[in-house]
């Protein structure tokens, strides 16, 4: 669970921090005057179980336009939902472009994957329906239902979201094994930050042969 968070929140809209949320934030909860001319939002009630959520939480379709995790594909409401979803989409990019034309569109790109997220906190608040909605958030940002076993270490690996971080990881393990090699334990400790190790490296680069890990990753 932990594994896929990156493919699923937005950093980007986390700039000025997390704020407090409420346990359940959606349209139920939500006052509004004015719905038929001028809509304003007036009041948020039940603020019980409220904690710092990423701003991408915020960014969800209304609950009356998700399918529930444990529909089945041919539900009747599915269609329906498709077509308001990007209703919605379009509603949202020509607000946000509106207000900041230069923006480049960041909350409507979070509502439009949005999916993932809702099955992710889903998943979270209701540990009864792990087993049901774990599939789908797994197929969501894998691509595919595969065995949550050793299937998932491929899919996680090779075709993931994650595969980039994954491959990255397996580069800079070559690098620290050489460097381990060449200047030992002493030098080269195992829990070093990218910029400690950096410092030592550059320190004693004359060491490392040319053409092998650590001069390819100093170069880069």
């Amino acid at each position: 669970m932990r594994s896929i968070i990156p493919a699923l929140y937005d950093p980007f809209l986390n700039a000025t921090g997390f704020p407090i949320c409420p346990g359940d934030f959606h349209s139920q909860n939500i006052m509004i005057v004015g719905s038929d001319t001028s809509p304003c939002i007036t009041t948020v009630i039940d603020w019980e179980f409220s904690g710092p959520y990423p701003t991408s939480s915020f960014a969800q379709y209304p609950l009356f336009i998700v399918n529930h995790p444990m529909w089945e594909d041919d539900n009747q409401l599915c269609q329906r939902n498709v077509h308001d979803q990007a209703t919605f989409n379009s509603l949202m990019r020509e607000a946000e472009m509106k207000k900041d034309p230069m923006g480049g569109l960041p909350l409507s790109r979070v509502f439009a994957n949005c999916q993932g997220i809702y099955l992710f906190e889903q998943a979270l608040q209701y540990p009864d329906m792990f087993s049901a909605l774990y599939p789908q958030l797994f197929a969501y940002v894998y691509g595919e239902e595969r065995d949550f076993s050793v299937d998932y270490y491929w899919a996680l690996m090779e075709n993931g979201m994650l595969r980039k971080e994954a491959q990255q990881f397996v580069k800079e393990m070559e690098v620290w094994k050489e460097a381990f090699e060449v200047l030992g334990r002493e030098l080269v400790l195992r829990n070093m930050s990218r910029e400690e190790f950096g410092t030592v490296v550059r320190k004693y680069v004359e060491q490392f042969s040319e053409g092998g890990s650590v001069r390819e990753w100093l170069a880069t």
